[in-house]
């Protein structure tokens, strides 16, 4: 008995692999099915590549608008700025002041406001003389007037001494070329 049913479930196993590769198959639901799969993947892909795409964008328009005020803080000039004064104290509208550049010889001219205020935006660190003439004062020269970078220098107030135009009176100013360092703290 136990042969006949060896013989039986061979049998049938038989059947079952044979009938498994017999099969009737349908090309066009098997192909169809292919397609169908091919498109779901590719449309995956697509919306995969879209996300990436547009996150990558997003991040780059992050950085560079987070980089935009660093990038404005790394600035070399600096500003040289004062109040021309007379004698008594009045301030002197309508100066003429020249800053010139020791090494480059390089002339920037301003005159003074009503308020006897000048300002030389934009100047490069290095070393500088200022020139100051009004018609019924003394030319006052004021010489190593030294700008560091990115620095506010304000020479303060300048007074001008009462005499002729063709006497010069010369301020000699000695200054230390400063590097600016930040440091931080943790809290």
């Amino acid at each position: 008995m136990l042969d006949a049913l060896k013989e039986k479930t061979e049998l049938t196993f038989r059947q079952a692999a044979s009938a498994a590769f017999r099969r009737p198959v349908n090309l066009k639901t098997e192909t169809a099915m292919f397609f169908f799969t091919q498109r779901t993947t590719s449309f995956r892909a697509s919306t995969c590549r879209v996300r990436f795409n547009l996150t990558m964008l997003t991040l780059s328009v992050l950085a560079v608008f987070s980089l935009g005020p660093a990038t404005n803080a790394q600035t070399v000039t600096g500003t040289i700025s004062g109040v021309v004064v007379d004698p008594n104290g009045a301030v002197v509208a309508g100066a003429d002041v020249t800053l010139i550049n020791d090494q480059t010889n390089d002339k920037r001219e301003q005159p003074t406001n009503e308020s006897g205020r000048f300002t030389f935006a934009s100047v490069q660190p290095g070393v500088y003389s200022l020139r100051i003439e009004h018609a019924g004062f003394e030319t006052l020269v004021r010489t190593k007037v030294v700008l560091s970078a990115n620095e506010g220098l304000a020479l303060g107030e300048l007074a001008l001494k009462t005499g002729q135009v063709t006497e010069t009176v010369t301020v000699q100013g000695e200054g230390q070329l400063v590097e600016n360092v930040k440091t931080f703290r943790k809290l």
